[in-house]
């Protein structure tokens, strides 16, 4: 009953006109961000933007609320679209194709409402329309900031819950029309459920601002820290990311059944030294970048691979024998042999060379399996390159047949 009195006491015009100050600070809290961060995409930018605009309609339309019914029907238009704004706006910043018609729908049906004087005069019936499209399209935004945040980002979690909060006020004004009916708007604010339901509307609209600037801040920092795990020429893992996620890979394997094989190898194209000496550095980099594609074609998800070196990569296959990785490997190496020299004009064919080592998940170091799979790595280079070849500790004897040789 406490609360009851407490809302009962407060004055809807002066919260309104504080309410609208504070996003009207909100928008340009999101402005200076602008400039304050550095290096923004150009998609979280345009985001960033499109949420100003929308914080300066709902602040306006808040200030026009607190007049005649003339105000009152274009605010409520103007909340409208906001919300096709925040729909919008979501899916400019996750790379979405934006639907640029959400931000229309409200002024048409603006016009056929007033084409039908029934729904122009009556105010619940506008009212019905405005919330039921409002709940629809807070539910859309809360549900894109939730399905696509891969990053994890909990930001974009707390978005998503604030929108769906917003999605069931705006149901609940929607249900109360028909609930309460004749003079529904005053029996919805003599109502402690009603009011208590826009006290939380006004705390969802409050939160928007502070919680936009924090997924900026977050996505910008989520971003680098990515770039810190990958390769600048390839797009793939670097050394140090390659060496994290195999490792948490092999704990798992470790921890569910240790006696799961798994298969290290350790890759390096032959005579790099000469690429570069006789086509350049750049041709050499050609030569770097394709091996990756073309190792995310070949190998994919069955494991993960990392340049670990300057033409070295290095290769993590779960659930797979030496045997099965020989076979994959040689898969990568034939391909590559193919195609790698096309990649420079004028040169002649490119050829790679791996070693393979494999070991139950229980009785292995990421490290010394690597060191193994290197010692196989030069028992190849040494029988001629362009080949595959598995550590001699598992029992392999090595393959003695002519090798397939670059042509210098």
């Amino acid at each position: 009953m406490r609360s009851s009195g407490v809302l009962s006491k407060i004055n809807s015009d002066t919260m309104g006109y504080i309410l609208a100050i504070i996003e009207y600070i909100g928008a340009l809290i999101l402005f200076i961000s602008l400039f304050s961060v550095k290096n923004l995409p150009k998609n979280v930018r345009s985001s960033i933007i499109i949420n100003m605009l929308t914080l300066t309609l709902i602040a306006t339309a808040t200030i026009m609320n607190r007049h005649g019914d003339f105000y009152i029907r274009i605010s409520s238009f103007l909340y409208l679209i906001s919300s096709g704004l925040f729909v919008l706006s979501a899916q400019v910043f996750y790379r979405l194709q934006p639907r640029f018609i959400l931000v229309f729908v409200p002024v048409v049906l603006a016009l056929v409402i007033y084409l039908f004087p029934d729904l122009r005069d009556s105010f619940v019936a506008r009212s019905r329309v405005n919330t039921s499209l409002n709940a629809l399209l807070c539910a859309w935004a809360a549900y894109l900031y939730a399905y696509h945040n891969e990053n994890r980002l909990v930001s974009a979690r707390l978005l998503s819950a604030v929108f769906a909060l917003g999605s069931l006020s705006y149901l609940v004004l929607f249900s109360g029309s028909f609930i309460q009916s004749g003079a529904w708007v005053a029996a919805a604010y003599n109502s402690i459920v009603f009011k208590a339901n826009y006290f939380l509307l006004l705390m969802v609209i409050l939160s928007l601002a502070p919680l936009m600037l924090a997924l900026v801040l977050e996505n910008h920092s989520a971003k680098y820290k990515k770039l810190a795990r990958i390769d600048a020429l390839t797009g793939i893992r670097n050394r140090r990311a390659f060496f994290d996620d195999a490792d948490q890979m092999l704990e798992s394997l470790c921890r569910e059944d240790g006696s799961r094989s798994v298969s290290v190898a350790v890759i390096d194209i032959d005579h790099f030294k000469n690429v570069n000496d006789t086509f350049g550095h750049a041709a050499g980099d050609k030569v770097i970048a394709y091996l990756a594609e073309l190792m995310g074609e070949v190998i994919g998800d069955k494991g993960v691979f990392g340049r670990t070196g300057g033409e070295e990569f290095s290769v993590f296959l779960p659930d797979m024998e030496s045997a099965a990785a020989t076979r994959l490997l040689d898969r990568l190496r034939t391909a590559f042999e193919e195609q790698a020299g096309r990649t420079i004009e004028n040169a002649q064919a490119i050829t790679l060379s791996a070693g393979v080592f494999a070991v139950r998940a229980q009785v292995s170091k990421l490290d010394d399996a690597i060191s193994k799979a290197d010692e196989a790595l030069y028992q190849a280079k040494r029988m001629g390159r362009n080949r595959i070849e598995r550590h001699h500790t598992e029992g392999v004897q090595p393959d003695l047949a002519k090798p397939h040789l670059i042509t210098q």
